[in-house]
C-alpha cells in the first residue's frame, strides 16, 4: 500500500499544471513593440515628429486602446470583463485629455440631441431664445394649480346645496347639510392631484361630495379609483352613505343635468390659432363627436375670457346612476383599556374575539364563522391565509384567574385532530405546555398570550 500511495503522489505531482509567470507570447510581443520605438527613434526627425505628434492628438490612442484591449482578450491576458473595464476608463482618460468631457459639452450634446427631436422651440419665426417643449402626451392634463380658484370654476356652497337637494329628500331647506362642498371643486381637487388608480381619503366625509367627484371622475377618464370615506356622526348613513347609494344606482330628477367637458382661459396665440388642425376649434369638435351622443345639447360659451363647454341633458324621472360598488361599515364599541386592565370592564368574547383576529392576522373576522366559547371557555375566531384562530375567553374574572381558562396539551392535540389542515393560534390568559413540547409532540399549535393581561386584578379589588 505504501508504493501504492507514492505512485498515486507521484501521477498526482506530474499532472499538477506548473505555472511559468506570463506567457511567452506576451513576452515576444512587448519585445517586438520596445524594438519598434527604438527603431522609431532612430528614424525620426522633426517632420516625422510633427506626424506623430498629430497622430497622438487624433484616433491614433483610441485605436492603440482598442488593440491592446482585443489583445489582452485574444492572448488570455485577461477576462472580456476585465478588458472592457479597463478599456472604458482608456476611453474617459481619452476625453477627459483631449477635453471633449466637460460639463459644457455635455449639455451641448444634450441640446443638440432635443433638438433634433423636435423638443426645442424657437418661436414662430425660428428667430426666439429657445426653449424646451413638453408634449402632452408626456406631461398631466390639465392647467397647473393656481392660488386662487374662483367659484365660477368650482363652485360656491349655494350650487353644492343645489346638487344635494337634488339628490337627496329633505323635509325642508333648513335640513340639508349647512356646509357642503360642491362637486366641481372635489373634481378639480382629483385633477390635480390624483391618477386614475389613485385611493382618495376623506376623514371628515360629511355629504359624501368626495364620493360623488370620484365616482365621476371614474366615468369620465374609465378610472378606477377608490374612495375610503370615515363619519362618525349619525347621518353617517342616513345622509353620507344614502348619497352614495343614489349617486351609484340613479334617483329621481326633474330639470336640466349640466357637465363640464371643457373650460380653458384664453390668450391670443388660442383665438390667431383656433382654425389650425390641432387648434381650439378642432378640440371643441372633437369633444362634441366624442359626447354628444350622451347629451341634448351641447353649449360653448365665454365669460370673463374663459371658455366653458358643458353638456346639457333634459332629465323627466330620473338621473342614470354613475355605476360603481362600495361597502358600509360601522366601528364596534371601544375598547377602553385602562378599564380592562383593572377588569372594572371586560369586553364580550365577539368584540375581543374580532380584534384579537384582525390584529394577529391583518384580516378582517368573519361574524359567521365565530363559535362562542364551549364548556371550556374554549371559541372558534375562523380561519386566516395562515392560521385557524381561537380564543380562551368568558368575560369573567374568576375564569381568567382558573387553570381551566389556560392552554394544556389535552387542548392542543384536540384542536390540532379536529382541523389538521393549517397551523392553530391559541389566544389564552396562560398555558400550561411549553412550545418545545408542543413542537416535540409535533402538534401545529402557537400560543399567544391575552393582551393588555386581561386576567389580572388589582390588589384592592382581592
Amino acid at each position: 500500500t505504501g508504493a501504492a500511495s507514492q505512485a498515486a503522489a507521484a501521477g498526482a505531482a506530474a499532472t499538477t499544471p506548473v505555472s511559468h509567470g506570463l506567457s511567452a507570447t506576451y513576452w515576444i510581443g512587448l519585445g517586438a513593440g520596445v524594438a519598434a520605438l527604438v527603431v522609431l527613434y532612430a528614424l525620426m526627425t522633426f517632420e516625422r515628429f510633427i506626424i506623430f505628434k498629430l497622430l497622438l492628438s487624433s484616433f491614433f490612442p483610441l485605436v492603440v486602446l482598442i488593440l491592446a484591449v482585443l489583445g489582452s482578450i485574444v492572448f488570455g491576458l485577461a477576462t472580456p470583463t476585465e478588458a472592457a473595464a479597463v478599456g472604458a476608463f482608456g476611453g474617459f482618460v481619452l476625453a477627459a485629455a483631449y477635453k471633449q468631457l466637460t460639463m459644457s459639452v455635455v449639455k451641448e450634446s444634450v441640446f443638440k440631441e432635443m433638438d433634433r427631436d423636435g423638443r426645442i422651440w424657437w418661436g414662430e419665426e425660428g428667430n426666439n431664445i429657445p426653449s424646451i417643449k413638453r408634449f402632452l402626451s408626456e406631461v398631466k392634463s390639465g392647467r397647473v394649480p393656481q392660488t386662487l380658484w374662483e367659484h365660477g370654476e368650482v363652485g360656491h356652497t349655494q350650487d353644492a346645496k343645489k346638487e344635494l337637494l337634488a339628490i337627496m329628500d329633505f323635509a325642508s331647506s333648513d335640513d340639508v347639510f349647512i356646509t357642503p362642498k360642491p362637486v366641481g371643486l372635489l373634481s378639480k381637487i382629483l385633477e390635480l392631484a390624483t391618477t386614475e388608480h389613485s385611493i382618495v381619503l376623506d376623514s371628515f366625509a360629511g355629504s359624501a361630495t368626495t364620493a360623488h367627484a370620484v365616482l365621476e371622475a371614474n366615468r369620465k377618464d374609465g378610472g378606477n379609483r377608490k374612495f375610503i370615506l370615515v363619519e362618525c356622526e349619525d347621518y353617517a348613513d342616513t345622509l353620507t352613505a344614502e348619497r352614495v347609494r343614489r349617486v351609484i344606482q340613479g334617483y329621481a330628477f326633474q330639470g336640466n343635468q349640466r357637465e363640464e367637458l371643457l373650460r380653458k382661459p384664453l390668450t391670443y396665440t388660442d383665438v390667431k390659432n383656433a382654425a389650425n388642425q390641432n387648434g381650439l376649434l378642432a378640440q371643441i369638435a372633437g369633444i362634441e363627436n366624442l359626447e354628444e351622443h350622451r347629451f341634448d345639447r351641447i353649449e360653448k360659451k365665454v365669460k370673463d375670457g374663459v371658455l366653458t363647454v358643458e353638456g346639457v341633458k333634459a332629465i323627466t324621472e330620473r338621473v342614470d346612476g354613475l355605476s360603481g360598488t362600495f361597502t358600509y361599515c360601522t366601528l364596534g364599541a371601544a375598547v377602553e383599556m385602562d378599564k380592562l386592565l383593572s377588569g372594572e370592564t371586560l369586553p364580550s368574547f365577539e368584540q375581543l374575539g374580532a380584534l384579537l383576529f384582525h390584529t394577529a392576522t391583518h384580516e378582517a373576522v368573519n361574524p359567521a364563522v365565530m363559535t362562542g366559547p364551549d364548556a371550556h371557555g374554549l371559541g372558534y375566531l375562523g380561519e386566516s391565509s395562515t392560521y385557524h384562530v381561537w380564543l380562551s375567553y368568558r368575560p369573567e374574572l374568576a375564569f381568567l384567574q382558573s387553570r381551566e381558562a389556560a392552554l394544556t396539551l389535552a387542548k392542543a392535540r384536540t384542536l390540532a385532530e379536529a382541523r389538521p389542515d393549517k397551523r392553530h393560534l391559541v389566544f389564552a390568559p396562560a398555558r400550561f405546555v411549553s412550545q418545545k413540547l408542543l413542537e416535540a409532540e409535533r402538534l401545529p399549535v402557537d400560543y399567544a398570550p391575552l393582551p393588555w393581561a386581561l386576567y389580572r386584578v388589582e390588589r384592592s379589588q382581592t
